[in-house]
């Protein structure tokens, strides 16, 4: 990746991570335990090949734009059609951070003989987070059109998540993912899930975490219930 800064600009290109859902990420602040909503349910990828600009207009609010190559790091292609990506967030007081971003997934019509089957991908994405002393708390409204570029298939969904850090290291958590689809056409992976434990942080490099996890499938309305022991080791 390379990087340049002037000023208020910052300027990225190569294999960079996207600005899709990467204040979510950092304000749910638990990947190890859980991808943020649009990771966890491939609504986008955290990272492509592309360029991004990103401009700071004052104390409070920013925009990003970006353009990828739309298939993700996993699947790095310059043959097919491009992803255009735009952001705007604000911090309108000192605890609260409001974002809004859409981004548009071009579809290159000349794979299908079925173009009327074969839309591009939209995606829209609303996120409220607000900070108090030790409390934090999070909520975003996910919404994708034209999934792997089927035309009218839909997925939508909202992610609220909260963390209260208390004494000596420890924090308690909770988060609520609902996902669903128009018309239930992916009835299979429609769910809500909800999780809740207690994470300690042994130092600035180890955090451990016991956590409960619930289930709960649209499509057999079967409750999976889940303990976890999570651990998480940064150099």
């Amino acid at each position: 990746m390379i990087e340049w800064r002037y000023g208020k600009l910052c300027l990225k290109g190569g294999l960079i991570g996207t600005t899709q859902f990467k204040h979510q990420e950092s304000f749910w602040g638990k990947r190890y335990l859980m991808k943020s909503f649009q990771d966890e349910y491939k609504f986008g990828s955290s990272a492509d090949l592309g360029v991004s600009c990103e401009y700071e207009w004052s104390n409070f609010i920013y925009t990003d734009f970006i353009v990828l190559n739309g298939e993700g790091y996993k699947n790095l292609q310059i043959g097919k059609g491009l992803q255009y990506g735009l952001g705007i967030t604000t911090k309108p007081f000192k605890n609260l951070t409001l974002r809004v971003y859409a981004s548009y997934n071009e579809y290159n019509k000349s794979e299908t003989n079925e173009e009327n089957d074969y839309k591009g991908t939209t995606n829209i994405a609303g996120f409220i987070g607000y900070e108090y002393n030790q409390l934090s708390i999070g909520a975003e409204y996910n919404y994708m059109k034209n999934t792997d570029f089927l035309y009218n298939k839909n997925k939508m969904g909202i992610s609220v998540y909260t963390s209260i850090e208390l004494k000596h290291n420890f924090n308690i958590f909770a988060r609520y993912d609902y996902l669903y689809s128009n018309n239930d056409w992916d009835l299979e992976n429609d769910l809500m899930n909800g999780l809740c434990g207690v994470e300690y942080k042994i130092n600035k490099y180890i955090r451990i975490s016991p956590n409960f996890r619930v289930i709960y499938k649209m499509n057999n309305k079967i409750v999976h219930p889940y303990f976890y022991l999570n651990m998480s080791f940064m150099i």
